[in-house]
């Protein structure tokens, strides 16, 4: 099933035991994207203790104000467990990630049906036509799936029906590709652990899928994706 984090600017990083279950519900392999100081970095591992303890030190020294992120953790389906299948991959300046199965791509090789889909289908689009044309292209073959782009100037851009955790009184969102990150063991997260804050605790809540509904820090375009903007604004 995968699942994927999306953090925008402004919000502040997820807490461990967030990433932790996100990573026992998920243990085929671990990555994350962020932007910093005008580049697109990346961290992937097939060890989750590694993971989570490159996690642990990014989000205590990097700058949730300037610095967006998307976190994957694999349950592989399509490709071979290892390292190269790890999400997050990077081209065209953006950073992606999927979260379930694309039935309409045949994976190439060992490659998992996602990177497929965004080497093969989406950046040779995109590279020379823009984002307006490659989003139909993803639109069209989506489905039930989840997709998260990134890039460098931290804006996200995601489609499928995502949850939405947002802090209340704080600006900044962090959607979920699905609730994954809520249960480890069949055991439920405590709301206040949804969030590391330097300025006290602060409650979140979660919701089923994203609203339509549209707000000064979210754009919807026409094919169901969700922008979130660099500025908030």
């Amino acid at each position: 099933m995968c699942i994927i984090a999306a953090k925008s600017l402004g919000t502040d990083w997820p807490t461990i035991d967030i990433v932790n279950n996100c990573c026992e519900n998920n243990p085929d392999g671990f990555s994350i994207a962020w932007n910093e100081n005008g580049e697109l970095k990346t961290f992937r591992s097939m060890d989750k203790a590694e993971f989570l303890a490159r996690y642990h030190t990014i989000s205590h020294t990097v700058d949730p104000n300037t610095s967006a992120a998307i976190i994957h953790a694999r349950w592989a389906t399509h490709g071979s467990k290892k390292l190269e299948n790890c999400h997050c991959w990077i081209g065209g300046g953006l950073a992606f990630a999927h979260n379930g199965v694309l039935t309409n791509i045949p994976n190439k090789d060992d490659m998992t049906d996602s990177e497929t889909f965004f080497r093969d289908y989406f950046l040779p689009v995109y590279e020379t036509l823009g984002w307006e044309r490659a989003k139909l292209i993803a639109s069209a073959i989506v489905g039930t799936s989840r997709f998260a782009w990134l890039d460098v100037a931290g804006n996200i851009y995601m489609m499928g029906k995502w949850e939405k955790c947002q802090d209340q009184g704080r600006k900044g969102k962090l959607y979920f590709s699905n609730s994954g990150y809520l249960y480890c063991n069949n055991k439920k997260l405590n709301s206040n652990a949804l969030f590391s804050m330097s300025q006290g605790v602060r409650s979140c809540q979660a919701y089923g899928t994203m609203s339509a509904k549209r707000t000064n820090t979210e754009k919807f375009n026409d094919y169901g994706a969700l922008y979130i903007n660099r500025t908030g604004k």
